[in-house]
């Protein structure tokens, strides 16, 4: 309970004392037995230590000690005893030492307990490292329950080339907010849109924050979880099925840059769009949150426009979504392989050729983010000169471009980003010259911005699971 303050072991002048002295909302309850602090919601425990047996004692500290650091309650220790260093145990040599700090005590109880209850804060006061273990947990047991307890080396190799990056950034704690977050949303029937980086993560994607999974497209048994990768196609819903194990393997992957997300000194944001009713909600859960303590620094600059949006740190709200407009199965949802043949009857313009299949429908959605580029494109398309398989649309194209043509990922990387923000590229090489491909270096001169496919196909996804109409202009 949000208002319960249980002892044990109080002498019955001690307890009128405590009782008279709590704020008036505040309840004080007495246990009778040491198993009933242990089954009992409250704000804060106070124990007479010399009241407990020696085996009450044990029992008492060996489920704290279990429980450790996601402990809801404040403990109050009266007595001498030597106990171990827990966020959550305070303790005091006399009564009359409580009652003077009473009111500083169920203060700060009700801060901890709050904090612990709001939106699944499972990572509450855990120190940095004990956050990365338990998260690192989680991802890999997410891991291997989609992908086998032997995934696939280049799975494998993703999940440990963006933990390490994180890793080495110092954004673990980032993360584990947001999945803290997102489960609470969820849990709620909060609908939520993102974007930004994370939509480039596959550990994002595990975690079930984000909706596309960005690796290369692939089929995948569920029985063996063997995997199978195609190179050949740019989306991996338009890989036809085939069957192992008796049964069809699942198409998917939609070819994305992890480097987005996580790499070469980035600092991942996670950008929200929520419903317009949940701004005060939002608002409490930063002002007491967690991640207040570890990033002092930062966490108290606030840029707003209007109130339409917040910002602590690398988390960002826009209080810009209609529930009313959104399906109320939402969360429960799945984007799969078989919505292809609606995602490529999405409405375009009647004059542009209608896409074949997933893959050339995303270039088009990219085409259409990019105005510049619509003009530009939209009419070489209908008179033929291109096609769309030929087209660079996103930023993506860039970098698989650049692969192809013997870059590392880091120059690759560079490469893309050069040419999202206009200025071409940075290195042009005979090979890429001389190759039949070489028409992309045309798209790619200075002056164009490239959109994110990630950012796309995550807009798509939410669409489609929102039963909102995604027709390709309104985007």
């Amino acid at each position: 309970m949000d208002n319960l303050i249980i002892t044990y072991g109080l002498k019955a002048e001690h307890l009128s004392l405590l009782r008279a002295a709590v704020p008036e909302r505040y309840e004080v309850t007495a246990a009778e037995c040491v198993t009933d602090l242990i089954v009992s919601d409250s704000v804060c425990t106070i124990v007479e230590m010399e009241a407990l047996r020696k085996d009450g004692f044990r029992t008492l500290l060996a489920y704290y000690m279990d429980v450790r650091d996601r402990l809801d309650e404040t403990v109050v220790w009266l007595g001498n005893a030597e106990l171990p260093d827990l966020p959550s145990f305070v303790s005091y040599d006399s009564f009359p030492d409580l009652l003077t700090n009473l009111n500083r005590i169920i203060a700060q109880a009700q801060v901890r307990y709050d904090t612990m209850q709001m939106y699944n804060a499972e990572y509450a006061y855990l120190p940095k490292h004990a956050i990365e273990e338990s998260l690192e947990a989680d991802i890999y047991s997410a891991l291997y329950r989609k992908y086998g307890e032997k995934p696939d080396y280049v799975i494998f190799k993703r999940i440990r080339q963006e933990w390490t990056a994180l890793l080495e950034s110092g954004n673990v704690v980032d993360l584990a907010a947001v999945y803290e977050l997102t489960r609470w949303l969820k849990k709620n029937q909060h609908p939520y849109k993102i974007s930004g980086d994370a939509t480039s993560g596959f550990i994002p994607y595990l975690l079930g924050i984000t909706n596309v999974n960005p690796l290369p497209p692939h089929l995948h048994c569920l029985n063996c979880h063997r995997t199978i990768w195609q190179p050949a196609y740019t989306d991996g819903f338009d890989i036809p099925p085939i069957n192992c194990c008796d049964v069809a393997m699942i198409p998917d992957g939609h070819n994305l840059v992890w480097q987005n997300y996580c790499s070469y000194g980035n600092n991942p944001v996670y950008d929200f769009s929520l419903p317009e009713d949940m701004r005060a909600q939002i608002e409490h859960w930063l002002d007491n949150h967690w991640l207040k303590l570890l990033k002092s620094d930062i966490w108290d600059f606030t840029a707003s426009t209007e109130a339409e949006y917040i910002q602590r740190g690398n988390l960002f709200f826009e209080f810009m979504l209609d529930r009313n407009r959104i399906a109320k199965d939402f969360h429960t949802k799945a984007i799969t392989a078989e919505n292809r043949n609606y995602i490529t009857r999405i409405e375009t313009a009647k004059d542009i050729p209608s896409p074949n299949c997933v893959g050339e429908m995303i270039t088009l959605l990219c085409l259409a983010d990019d105005n510049n580029a619509w003009n530009k494109y939209s009419a070489m398309l209908r008179d033929g000169t291109l096609k769309l398989s030929e087209l660079i649309s996103c930023r993506e194209d860039v970098f698989f471009y650049l692969k192809a043509h013997g870059f590392v990922d880091k120059d690759a990387f560079r490469g893309m980003n050069w040419v999202r923000k206009g200025r071409g590229f940075p290195v042009i090489t005979d090979e890429m010259r001389a190759s039949e491909d070489n028409w992309v270096l045309t798209q790619c001169e200075k002056g164009r911005r490239l959109p994110s496919r990630a950012t796309i196909l995550e807009y798509l996804f939410f669409m489609l699971k929102a039963l909102i109409s995604p027709e390709i202009l309104d985007s």
